[in-house]
């Protein structure tokens, strides 16, 4: 009796696991580490996690199988199917087509990311929404046909598509988030359906542009940058080979990242319009050659031209104020550095290591410079530092072994830790650097007694010059109170546009016949001076 009784119990509980077999509960951690889920499984798609939602639909939450041809079903254990879940099919090397079914509506993000041999997937034109790099980084896919019922694509839905061709936007798309195409370095064609009410694909540009802001948010190769586009958005053309880059007049901002990693970049012209330039907007253009920043600049972000280490000419525009950290840290070319009278602000290792430099000359306007800004320029021999400099930041000038002598003026307030004067030999120990720091010897500060200039000097045991307010004599163009042949040399620089570090001021006591200009006449009397040659002009008093 006992052991029919067990009998039975054992045939119940087959026959009520077999009633349930279709939704089987299983906690699931592949498909989102984020959040522990309870998947369930249809006895026919035993391949197929899902998840019922709260509208009676399903959403695939992870696919294990291993098939290199898949067939997504129409409906999982009496659910339709309208989602396919985050991470759903996502680093499955053998999956090689995807077909879609048209229940489903929404992509989740990361839903197909890196399935390394994918070439193929069929979409529906049921789907609305694409997430957030939905179909990142699919290394073998090359062409991808967004139905014409796709309203949304998220951030960076097809970054690094390695081998993507083209990319068509149909009409029906009214929000494309940032980067759309990032890193799809192989794209050739983009276009934009001509019915479409928010982006466009103007003078056939190859690009998207944002109608209503005119900013241009993803460019390829053949891109042509069209003349009413008003700015460059953030990472349009990251890591794109393109050799030349003209902004046109009617770009007033270029965001950050748009053109970061374009290594292959030589020639870049930048229009009139231009205003700012964001973070790392061309950083690691290694090929660029020179640069010269329009007048209507006003500020320059961080890391903007950070490590193009070819740039041997570099000016900038008259209305820069700002001067962003690591703007141009790296720029080993550049020897001679003329900054405007409108720059206020320099960021922290804005010229770290340019080791080139040999000649700077900052701005009247200046009031601080950062940290570390110009330390590491082993090559710096001369430094005008303006007339309004409070701040000297720690390490601004460190490891400068050339600059053996500043002027400060009377307005300097605080000097950093190793701001001047300082050098160091390091040494490796293994997997560890060791720094030695040195003082230069015989550096010497002019400066103003009781001020920030005397005191470093009296800290560190420099030599240290007072400075007193005294009218320039006639043709010291270099303000060291004697006019000779280097004077001379002074003037034929700065008329040859070669930029000298000393202030207009300063400069215009070389005026020696008083009309208003420096010129070539002007060092010819100097010169003729400094060689005992009689000048009608009362040179030296």
């Amino acid at each position: 009796m006992n052991n029919s009784k067990k009998i039975i119990s054992v045939l119940l509980s087959v026959i009520l696991i077999m009633s349930v077999f279709t939704a089987v509960p299983f906690t699931a951690g592949a498909a989102d580490s984020d959040t522990a889920q309870t998947g369930y499984y249809d006895k026919d798609y035993p391949d197929f996690e899902y998840m019922p939602l709260d509208d009676d639909t399903a959403e695939i939450t992870r696919y294990y199988g291993r098939e290199s041809d898949v067939v997504i079903p129409s409906a999982l254990g009496g659910y339709t199917v309208t989602r396919l879940g985050k991470w759903a099919f996502s680093s499955i090397d053998e999956i090689e087509t995807i077909t879609v079914p048209n229940t489903v509506t929404s992509l989740a993000k990361y839903a197909f990311q890196s399935c390394p041999n994918l070439i193929r997937i069929d979409l529906p034109d049921s789907i609305t929404d694409i997430e957030e790099m939905a179909f990142c980084s699919l290394k073998s896919i090359e062409s991808i046909e967004l139905p014409y019922s796709v309203i949304d694509i998220g951030q960076a839905a097809f970054f690094h598509c390695e081998k993507l061709k083209s990319i068509n936007i149909p009409k029906s798309v009214t929000s494309i988030g940032l980067y759309p195409a990032c890193k799809c370095v192989n794209i050739e064609s983009i276009t934009v359906d001509a019915d479409n009410p928010c982006y466009d694909s103007r003078n056939d540009c190859n690009a998207i542009i944002e109608t209503d802001s005119g900013t241009l948010i993803q460019g390829c190769i053949n891109t042509v940058i069209p003349d009413t586009a008003t700015g460059i958005g953030e990472s349009a053309f990251v890591d794109i080979g393109l050799t030349n880059i003209n902004i046109p007049d009617s770009v007033t901002h270029i965001d950050r990242f748009a053109f970061n990693l374009c290594g292959d970049l030589e020639n870049l012209t930048l229009g009139s319009s231009l205003t700012s330039i964001g973070f790392g907007a061309f950083r690691w253009c290694e090929k660029l050659t020179s640069l010269s920043i329009p007048d209507s600049v006003t500020d320059i972000g961080e890391e903007a031209f950070r490590e193009c280490t070819d740039i041997e000419s570099l000016e900038l525009g008259k209305s820069v104020i700002n001067i962003g950290s690591s703007a141009f840290i790296g720029l080993d070319k550049i020897t001679n550095l003329y900054l405007p009278d409108t720059v206020v602000t320099i960021g922290k290792k804005a010229f770290y290591g340019c080791k080139g430099l040999d000649t700077v000359r900052l701005s009247d306007s200046l009031t601080e410079i950062d940290d570390e800004a110009f330390s590491d320029c082993i090559g710096i021999k001369e430094v005008y530092f303006g007339k309004s400099l409070k701040k000297i930041g720690e390490e601004a000038f460190y490891n400068c072994q050339k600059l053996m002598s500043v002027e400060l003026p009377k307005t300097i307030e605080e000097i950093g830790l190793r701001a001047l004067g300082n050098w160091y030999i390091s040494e490796k120990d293994g997997l560890l650097t060791n720094y030695y720091v040195y003082l230069l010897e015989g550096f010497t500060i002019f400066g103003y007694e009781d001020t920030a200039a005397q005191t470093y000097a009296r800290e560190y045991g420099f030599t240290f010059v007072p400075l007193t307010d005294t009218l320039a004599l006639l043709g010291d163009a270099n303000g060291d109170g004697e006019v000779d042949s280097v004077d001379a040399t002074v003037v034929q620089r700065y008329v040859t546009m070669i930029a000298v570090p000393y202030d207009e001021a300063q400069l215009m006591a070389a005026d020696v016949d008083g009309d208003g200009e420096l010129t070539v006449v002007d060092a010819t009397f100097i010169q003729r001076y400094a060689t005992h040659v009689k000048v009608p002009y009362p040179i030296g008093e």
